[in-house]
C-alpha cells in the first residue's frame, strides 16, 4: 500500500522533531484505510 501523502513532497506540514506526530498521523490514516467507506478522499487525484 502506498503512503497517502508523500512526507518527501509536503516538508513543510511536518516540523523537526515531529515522527511521533508522523507516527500516529500514519496510524489514523492507516485505520482510516482499513475501514469501508463509500468515498476516500485521494489528494494526488
Amino acid at each position: 500500500m502506498r503512503p497517502l501523502i508523500d512526507w518527501d513532497i509536503i516538508p513543510t506540514q511536518v516540523p523537526k522533531g515531529g515522527s511521533n506526530l508522523k507516527s500516529i498521523f500514519n496510524l489514523i490514516i492507516t485505520s482510516y484505510l482499513s475501514t469501508p467507506k463509500p468515498q476516500v478522499i485521494d489528494p494526488l487525484n
